[in-house]
């Protein structure tokens, strides 16, 4: 998995639902670290069959800003998997979801977490794009 550094200064959410949202979103994410991975699969799968529509681009990265902010107040790792899957957790429980995305790339050998709307990756600024999706829900 590709560690992120979390940016030295994220910017603080404009309003307090904001702020609390994130800290929910990284809180419920954290929560589930020590379940087996079918059980993940299966709740992102159960989340995503009761939401209509995908968000838009600036929502995602609102969403994704807030909970960068939250992810200050844990100790230890807030990799991507964390950063995406909270991110996903906190559209859906809005009404909408993003793409999740699990990928991998061969050489050398690492594994990411990430989000698209509409095909286009939200919060990635590495091109040529190295990873390969494997499993999209």
């Amino acid at each position: 998995m590709v560690v992120q550094m979390l940016p030295d200064a994220p910017i603080k959410p404009d309003t307090h639902l904001a702020q609390i949202t994130g800290v929910i979103g990284a809180g419920v994410v954290l929560l589930m670290a020590p379940l087996p991975f079918r059980i993940k699969l299966a709740l992102l799968h159960a989340v995503r069959q009761h939401c209509p529509a995908e968000p838009t681009v600036e929502t995602v990265e609102r969403v994704r800003g807030a909970i960068l902010w939250a992810a200050r107040l844990w100790p230890g790792k807030f990799v991507c998997r964390h950063l995406a899957i909270s991110t996903y957790l906190v559209c859906a429980l809005s009404g909408t979801a993003p793409t999740l995305c699990l990928g991998a790339r061969f050489y050398p050998t690492r594994q990411h977490v990430w989000l698209e709307v509409h095909g286009q990756r939200v919060g990635e600024t590495t091109n040529p794009w190295p990873y390969q999706a494997l499993l999209e829900i």
